[in-house]
């Protein structure tokens, strides 16, 4: 089981408290599934893919992620809704910027996968 650890300042020095981490959520997509924090101001969105996910067809979000790629391998797909114009392999370590309304696709190459995405809550 995961935690989520809260650290305050109160009058005299910080202290932290623990709550319990959200669970995943299966997601409309077979073998993929998020885990959604949001605390100081940031979302936090953990995407992970077991060995088996089926591809994650063309989506988009209003807002500005910032990604990292933490396990496994990913094929990245960029394009519109009906149509993929463009594509680049993924692997842990590598940072993706998405831009607002970019639509774009994901393909399993090796998993199991997990993405950390991060944007200013709201």
């Amino acid at each position: 089981m995961s935690f989520h650890f809260f650290m305050a300042q109160t009058a005299s020095c910080s202290h932290l408290t623990r709550g319990c981490s959200p669970d995943l959520a299966a997601i409309d997509v077979p073998g993929w599934q998020v885990q959604l924090v949001e605390d100081a101001g940031v979302s936090l969105l953990v995407l992970t893919a077991d060995t088996n996910a089926e591809y994650f067809p063309p989506h988009a979000s209003p807002d500005n992620w910032l990604a990292l790629v933490v396990q496994g391998e990913a094929r990245l797909f960029s394009g519109d809704e009906t149509e993929i114009a463009d594509g680049v392999d993924c692997s842990p370590g590598d940072f993706i910027s998405f831009g607002a309304n970019t639509y774009h696709s994901w393909e399993l190459l090796e998993g199991p996968l997990k993405i950390v995405l991060s944007k200013v809550a709201g």
